[in-house]
């Protein structure tokens, strides 16, 4: 006779006892059941979920030893940020951009009292193109690489990301136009495809590194890192500024009088001189574009680091004057972006519709695609460890670069190409710009800190 609850035989004619009827006779719950756990050292079922609920042979199996048969918790690729603002991010981010203001008011003051005209910012941004930028970008690139560091890895991302950021710029840009029905070879088509791609990302994100960081209470190195590090993304977006930018907005016949090319010595040139100045090259190598190339030359170079860095280098006194040059492109671009806000102040009209709805895209561009953008890129690029998850200073400055309105040197391309009515227009549209993008500005930076941690 088998047991009173029944037998069950297997095929090797052995009998587990099972206890059935004691099974069946317990309640129905009326809420779902957990995942059953079996112990490999008993033949008793077990219903807790982990170590927390006890096991009713918890004397001879530990639930450790259970192995788990129910679903595994889920591992999230995205963590959105709290779209809770905490007062101290959003202090801090209003402080950052009541200084821009405060900036470009004494630019506008000055601007007003006729000391910024067309003829002095036309000089201005000549010096910014081919002096104060070149030099800038040169000492920070070469100290970069000249300082031993654990964050060098991070410096590749930079480059990489502003080229991904150009990319889905423009693109948007083009999506944008086609939706205002723009013909994307106008005027109109040009600057919203130029403004959607290329945004401020020298000034702006310089101004604000240096009001988050230069006094941090708790780690000084955070500002000559962000320095670095907004350096280092200007190493491919100056480039491609200078001369993607400049194709987009297409070139006039005439060109400046520094960029013209000098008259050929003999009636035949040779080929390295056809060369050295084809129009192509000549848009390619530009000043900025020169000064990151000869500061990763100078700083990944044993050689010349013994002769720009240290006590007894010998063009040490050079570097440092190179420096001191370098630091005058913040308080020069913020004039001449003054000087530009004023004089499109002027020919400004707010029931222009088609002066509006070019700023809306721009603003929904810039404002709300790219850094949906940026986020998921970092995203994707911390979960496939592309981006380093270690370095919240290297998220900031990706994301704030992403927050920044469109570049006011696309003004300054225009005045170089000497196209006045052009540059006009264009200062117009980015005065607007600009004058909108206080407010999306400060919630966007107060989300980037609150994110990163910083």
């Amino acid at each position: 006779m088998g047991h009173a609850f029944g037998t069950v035989r297997t095929v090797h004619g052995r009998s587990n006892r099972l206890f059935l009827g004691a099974f069946l006779l317990r309640p129905i719950p009326t809420h779902p059941l957990p995942p059953f756990h079996m112990t490999p050292a008993c033949d008793r079922l077990s219903t807790h979920r982990s170590a927390s609920l006890p096991c009713p042979s918890r004397a001879h199996c530990p639930a450790a030893a259970f192995p788990r048969f129910g679903p595994r918790p889920r591992t999230r690729l995205f963590a959105f940020p709290s779209l809770v603002i905490q007062p101290t991010a959003f202090k801090t981010s209003v402080n950052a951009v009541l200084r821009l203001v405060a900036s470009c008011g004494l630019g506008l003051g000055a601007a007003s009292h006729g000391l910024l005209d067309q003829a002095s910012l036309s000089t201005l941004s000549r010096l910014i193109f081919a002096f104060f930028q070149p030099a800038l970008l040169f000492t920070n690139v070469a100290t970069t690489l000249a300082t031993p560091s654990s964050y060098g890895s991070s410096l590749l991302v930079l480059p990489a990301f502003a080229v991904l950021q150009i990319l889905f710029g423009f693109l948007y840009g083009k999506g944008m136009a086609a939706s205002l029905r723009l013909d994307p070879a106008s005027d109109a088509g040009k600057e919203l495809a130029v403004c959607s791609a290329f945004a401020n990302s020298g000034p702006l994100p310089l101004l604000f590194a240096d009001a988050f960081f230069r006094l941090h209470p708790t780690d000084p190195t955070l500002y000559p890192r962000a320095v670095a590090y907004i350096s280092f993304y200007l190493v491919a977006w100056s480039p491609l500024f200078w001369t993607l930018g400049s194709t987009i907005l297409g070139s006039s016949t005439s060109q400046p009088a520094y960029a013209k090319s000098p008259p050929s010595p003999s009636p035949s040139p040779t080929l390295p001189s056809r060369l050295l100045h084809h129009p192509l090259l000549r848009k390619t190598l530009s000043p900025p574009t020169l000064g990151c190339l000869l500061g990763a030359l100078v700083g990944s170079t044993p050689f010349l680091r013994a002769i720009f860095f240290g006590p007894t280098a010998p063009l040490a006194a050079l570097f440092d004057a190179l420096r001191t040059m370098g630091s005058a492109y913040l308080p020069t671009v913020l004039l001449v972006l003054a000087g530009s806000l004023a004089q499109g102040f002027k020919s400004l009209n707010l029931k222009d519709p088609a002066l509006l709805s070019r700023t809306g895209a721009i603003c929904f561009a810039r404002f709300f695609l790219m850094p949906a953008t940026a986020f998921l890129l970092l995203t994707l690029g911390r979960a496939f460890s592309l981006i380093p998850s270690s370095d919240p200073l290297l998220a900031f400055v990706l994301l704030l670069q992403a927050c920044m309105p469109c570049a006011q040197n696309t003004v300054v391309i225009l005045q170089l190409q000497q196209r006045p009515a052009a540059a006009a227009s264009m200062a117009t549209l980015v005065s607007l710009v600009y004058l909108a993008a206080v407010v999306p500005m400060g919630l966007l930076l107060s989300f980037v800190l609150q994110y990163v941690g910083l």
